[in-house]
């Protein structure tokens, strides 16, 4: 391979392993930093994957919203796996 090939290679893997997810399993439950509108701050995950399926624990209100927008405002992860 070309110099240059090799660079742009060497960049993206280095990129590539700084990405990292957060361990967010079906039947946790999320903590958030912010808010439901109805006021509840405790999430339960139905599904998990690129995207999240949530129950706010409050109302009962259930939503789908892409991975990036909500890892970024998890507070804390309870794993409910561990629990049982």
């Amino acid at each position: 391979m070309p110099f240059e090939e090799i660079k742009w290679y060497n960049i993206f893997v280095s990129l590539f392993e700084r990405i990292t997810f957060m361990d967010v399993r079906p039947n946790d439950i999320l903590n958030m930093k912010k808010p439901h509108p109805c006021g509840g701050i405790k999430m339960l995950v139905l599904r998990s994957g690129m995207d999240f399926k949530l129950r706010c624990l409050n109302c009962g209100h259930e939503f789908m919203i892409a991975r990036n927008k909500i890892e970024k405002n998890i507070k804390s992860i309870d794993h409910q796996s561990e629990k049982t």
